[in-house]
């Protein structure tokens, strides 16, 4: 079978999309994968044979304009409608509500199905249309009254399903699939952490919304019992006061560095090399309250003890606890506090992290969560 992948996304940083792929390329399938990216990004893991990607690139500062902005989606509808045609694919999975309506069309023109994979939540209640561009409104509402089209809908966690069922008034709620790293990415055995000094690690994007700055903010005005090192992409607009934050926190004393970023199959290695690791939002919006990002299900599959901040969608994960501790990102002392509670106690920590890799390997791992949709995409064509 054929299959398109179209995400309007950083699609080579899209965990589930490319673990998607992975996965059906595995059982024999052909697909190909449309998204874009940015000009010089690593790619986030070498394609296996029967899984082509594909993305539209734009330099840092191409997006910024919305006349850059429109070229870009331009150029991506045509190497999607370019990649429709050569493939013929038994089925369209659209993974955002951007590149829904290009699949839709798409899809309707080929006779093939057309499976709604919503890996981001925008709620009526959330005031996301007012934020966005008018082709932008014009794609949600445009989502909105098409979504019942697709041949089947799926959401990436349970309580985004819930309200994705009212917001858009299914008759049911949409089966979800958690952003979950495939078991072949992370080794099965338990990982023997090496002794010394509490190392504590962030992997992830970097940028205001994603808790960096509650992080380097508690460590501004606290002195952090751990060295601390962080990875990911810095995000367009952000590289001054994140040098900024991370130069105040070094200033108080703290052993805090930031380590660039990594191809994403050196991450298990790197992850190795650490005690615990940190997970904090400033959600400002349902789809960042209700957040359960890859990398949590990455520290977990590494063995990782996890701070996170005291959100719904990662206290429903982490059964504070169980595999980490919840905290309160916005409050220094509370930071602090678990960062200390581990670094004088490592075998709470390690107790921790080994629950956590043990979830991984019986339910939080990508083949088991996606087995629903791997029947339903190997039945509907």
């Amino acid at each position: 079978m054929k299959f398109l992948i179209s995400s309007y996304t950083w699609l080579l940083f899209d965990p589930p999309l490319l673990n998607l792929g992975h996965l059906l390329a595995s059982r024999g399938h052909q697909v190909v994968a449309v998204g874009i990216g940015r000009r010089g990004t690593p790619p986030r893991e070498t394609v296996v044979p029967g899984f082509e990607i594909r993305r539209v690139g734009f330099t840092a500062n191409s997006r910024s304009s919305h006349v850059a902005g429109a070229g870009i989606a331009a150029r991506y509808v045509v190497e999607l409608s370019r990649v429709a045609l050569s493939l013929k694919p038994d089925s369209y999975i659209a993974g955002n509500w951007n590149s829904f309506l290009a699949s839709l069309v798409a899809s309707r023109c080929h006779r093939a199905k057309l499976i709604y994979y919503q890996l981001e939540f925008n709620d009526r209640r959330d005031g996301i249309l007012s934020r966005q561009s008018a082709s932008a409104r014009l794609s949600l509402r445009i989502e909105r009254r098409c979504i019942k089209h697709a041949s089947a809908i799926f959401s990436a966690e349970p309580n985004r399903s819930r309200l994705m069922a009212q917001d858009y008034a299914l008759n049911q709620e949409p089966p979800y699939i958690y952003n979950a790293p495939r078991l072949a990415s992370f080794p099965s055995a338990r990982i023997e952490r090496p002794a010394g000094d509490l190392r504590i690690v962030y992997a992830g994007s970097i940028g205001p919304r994603t808790g960096i700055p509650s992080l380097l903010g508690a460590l501004g005005s606290h002195r952090a019992a751990a060295e601390i090192d962080i990875y990911g992409l810095i995000q367009v607009g952000y590289e001054h006061d994140f040098s900024e934050h991370l130069a105040t926190a070094v200033a108080a004393g703290n052993r805090v560095r930031y380590m660039g970023t990594v191809p994403y199959a050196s991450l298990p290695a790197i992850l190795q090399l650490y005690q615990a690791a940190l997970l904090f939002y400033r959600p400002s919006n349902l789809n960042e309250y209700y957040c359960s990002p890859c990398k949590l299900f990455e520290y977990m599959a590494a063995g990782l003890a996890v701070i996170a901040s005291d959100l719904p969608g990662l206290r429903q994960i982490i059964d504070p606890p169980t595999r980490g501790l919840c905290v309160a990102s916005n409050s220094p002392s509370e930071v602090i506090a678990a960062i200390g509670r581990f670094a004088s106690n490592p075998t709470l920590a390690a107790a921790m992290g080994a629950a956590g890799h043990k979830s991984f390997l019986s339910n939080y791992n990508f083949e088991t969560q996606a087995e629903r949709l791997l029947q339903v995409l190997e039945r509907e064509s």
